[in-house]
């Protein structure tokens, strides 16, 4: 395919991860890719491995959340590929912390980067777009966070909030040139990054509608199509790709053991009232009272013990007075006659 041939994209943050594999497709569909980084092995070792599947990419190193440096970026396009039409602000940074402690210094960085960075690569871009006279695509990185609360996280989520307003402002400002800006929010994704915590696939697993996080390859997909001919009457939209989970938004934080702990009996009847398999758990109206917000139930699988965070919220009212918590795959597969719910 040759969807972006003759085109140029410069992707920030690319060494590795989602970047990278947007610099990939790309690349595989014909653009010629500035990839940057801020680490000069990281960009110069994505660039190979991008130059080795015959694929037009030169490693740009530098950090691009300062303004001269972004300059570099679109000079380093027109230089070596003669013009600049596609730009994805990819890089970002996390600082987790309580927000009572949080440090300016900390706070200043991730606006720095995360919206800085954003906010004049798409200036600088779509300057030279307008003078180009040929239209151009801009994409911001945003996140799930930027629409649900997630603790220890209120900068990174303000900021990514915050890209999604730039993409809406900037369809004033740009769709005269033919330039469109959209930013895309990825929900959790396995990356190098995660495989640094043994729980990460079975947290998001467990808690993601569609039953797994998402991969490099679903967020780059998405990106080309917001970038590609086919998406050129969007413009100021923001996409999730979450599998899901903002849709329920059940919090992968390891929720604190309530001090109510009970016991509740399986039932296990079909649409005909037979017995014929485990299906649901029945709560009373006073346990389901002294229960938190977030809670935990604990059941066993072929001998081991599993546990399902869920929502109160969850629960639904039966006429009796009653609730009823209704099972999810791995619940069904239960045995033992009893669960506990904390």
């Amino acid at each position: 395919m040759n969807t972006f041939k003759n085109k140029t994209a410069i992707v920030t943050g690319a060494g590795q991860g989602i970047g990278l594999e947007i610099c990939k497709q790309l690349a595989a569909q014909g653009a010629s890719i500035i990839l940057n980084d801020i680490e000069l092995s990281l960009a110069d070792e994505g660039a190979r491995s991008i130059q080795k599947e015959k694929g037009n990419c030169i490693p740009v190193a530098g950090d691009c959340s300062e303004v001269a440096f972004i300059q570099t970026l679109i000079d380093a396009g027109l230089r070596n590929f003669g013009s600049v039409d596609i730009v994805i602000a990819n890089a970002g940074i996390t600082l987790f912390g309580d927000f009572l402690e949080y440090k300016p210094e900390d706070f200043y960085n991730v606006m720095k980067v995360n919206l800085g960075g954003s906010f004049f690569l798409a200036q600088l871009a779509a300057r030279q777009m307008k003078e180009q006279e040929t239209g151009g695509r801009i994409l911001f990185m945003s996140s799930v966070t930027g629409h649900q609360a997630h603790k220890n996280l209120a900068a990174y989520a303000m900021s990514k909030a915050a890209l999604e307003m730039l993409a809406k402002n900037l369809v004033l400002e740009l769709s005269p040139y033919k330039i469109t800006v959209n930013a895309i929010a990825p929900g959790a994704t396995s990356t190098e990054r995660t495989k640094s915590d043994p729980d990460y696939e079975k947290t998001w697993s467990r808690i993601t509608p569609i039953g797994k996080p998402a991969s490099i390859q679903d967020i780059a997909s998405t990106a080309l199509f917001l970038v590609s001919p086919e998406a050129g009457h969007i413009t100021g939209q923001t996409l999730i790709v979450d599998g899901g989970w903002t849709s329920v938004s059940p919090s992968p934080i390891k929720v604190r053991m309530s001090m109510i702990q009970f016991t509740t009996t399986l039932h296990k009847f079909d649409k005909k009232g037979e017995k014929t398999g485990w299906t649901y758990l029945e709560i009373s109206a006073k346990q389901a009272h002294q229960l938190k917000p977030n809670c935990k139930v604990s059941f066993r699988i072929k001998g081991s013990i599993d546990s399902y965070a869920f929502q109160k919220t969850a629960l639904l009212p039966m006429g009796d007075g009653k609730f009823i918590l209704p099972f999810n795959a791995a619940m069904r597969k239960a045995t033992g006659k009893n669960w506990v719910i904390r």
